[in-house]
């Protein structure tokens, strides 16, 4: 049975990788062999997301422990059908999202923190490795690649005129936007194949720290915090950089960190995004005020009808906008649900539990404030749930005073 069970844990870390690196592949054979279409790549996402979930069933089947991520994804199912009573529009994109995020919180209750150790340890390698070769050889990087083309191939994404660089259109930046003045190239975006992902990354590989830091080996720690900076500084990422900076601050103060501390992160997020927008109300553009800007204009502008349904019909408009993409896209049940999940899934009754459930709060709502609907990907969705999912398990496992799995420290 512990044969059964070890192969099965392999399985699940060959899923994860993948769930983080398909679009790479796929644009590796994109560009090298033959076209990629939307369809493949909604075929091999269907795969993944499948076959994770017969693995973790098979390996055992859902119990009560699971209860809470089961209504979490029974929440979006009664959102959809309620969207489509209201407009007889099927949002495939709220089941997938959903999907994304309670199958890696299963998975992640079931994999080992040996093996939690080893994802995060070679998906940075390749990371790191691609990364370095984008900053120094760009024209071999977009040759094994060719992001533009993959994205214009299986997303529609059309190549503008002003791309010469071949990488995702909008990791060519513009004149005004924030730079940190480091690398001159376009933002860095290494297997992501867009700059937004290789931020969001980066933020969860800082989270990632925070939660496991006394089991991290010093090197270790050391190339983390090596890449962490290099994505950074070549990303020029504002919310990854903000982000990175205040986790590890909060790790200094790891111990002091008191028990639902991450209410407060939403609350105050909530309370400085109005407080912005008030006195900065005029200010347009994408950048840090323009955006939030945006996103407070689109929520305030929800209808009592947008709530229950028909804000689907809005849905392009709100494709980055946060708040008013979430109430839209899951209706005021769906969104209310997936709020008090990251809110209140973690029992925080260990020091890893509260600070995983602060960092959680800090990467979800301060990305949704700025319009980050990017936080569904499953390139970076796939290690954050991960990383919730095994906390999560382990609480109830000290909780109900079972022995979580040990693990060699890394």
């Amino acid at each position: 049975m512990s044969t059964v069970i070890t192969k099965s844990k392999k399985v699940m870390f060959c899923l994860a990788f993948l769930g983080v690196t398909y679009n790479a592949i796929l644009a590796v054979i994109n560009s090298l062999f033959f076209e990629v279409s939307s369809v493949l790549v909604v075929f091999a996402e269907i795969t993944i997301l499948g076959t994770s979930l017969a693995i973790v069933i098979g390996l055992s089947n859902l119990v009560d422990k699971d209860k809470y991520v089961i209504f979490l994804f029974l929440s979006v199912i009664f959102s959809s059908l309620l969207i489509f009573l209201n407009t007889k529009i099927i949002f495939v994109d709220a089941i997938r999202n959903f999907l994304i995020i309670c199958v890696f919180f299963l998975i992640g209750g079931r994999l080992s923190e040996e093996y939690m150790h080893k994802l995060f340890l070679v998906v940075s390698i390749v990371v790191a490795f691609f990364l370095v070769l984008e900053i120094s050889v760009l024209s071999a990087y977009v040759e094994i690649f060719k992001p533009a083309v993959y994205y214009q191939n299986t997303r529609g994404i059309e190549i503008m005129e002003y791309n010469q660089t071949g990488v995702f259109g909008n990791a060519e930046g513009f004149a005004e936007r924030f730079s940190y003045g480091v690398f001159s190239g376009p933002r860095t975006s290494s297997i992501f194949l867009e700059q937004v992902s290789l931020a969001n990354f980066c933020a969860i590989l800082g989270l990632y720290i925070l939660v496991f830091q006394p089991a991290l080996k010093k090197g270790v720690k050391i190339f983390y915090l090596c890449l962490i900076i290099l994505i950074c500084l070549s990303n020029e990422t504002r919310v990854g950089s903000f982000l990175v900076i205040v986790l590890f601050t909060i790790g200094l103060f790891r111990a002091n960190v008191p028990a639902y501390s991450n209410l407060a992160v939403f609350y105050t997020t909530i309370l400085a995004v109005f407080f912005i927008n008030s006195f900065y109300g005029e200010a347009t553009g994408d950048n840090f005020l323009g955006r939030i800007n945006l996103g407070v204009e689109y929520f305030l502008g929800l209808g009592i009808a947008d709530y229950f349904g028909h804000g689907i019909f809005k849905i392009d408009e709100f494709w980055d906008s946060g708040y008013a993409y979430l109430f839209a896209a899951y209706t005021i049940f769906g969104a209310s649900t997936f709020i008090c999940f990251t809110l209140f899934i973690l029992k925080q009754i260990s020091t890893e539990s509260r600070l995983c459930a602060l960092g959680l709060s800090l990467y979800v709502y301060i990305n949704v404030a700025v319009g980050g609907n990017s936080i569904y990907s499953i390139k970076t969705a796939t290690l954050l749930w991960l990383i919730v999912g095994y906390v999560y398990y382990r609480d109830v496992a000290i909780k109900l005073n079972e022995a979580p799995e040990s693990s060699a420290t890394q």
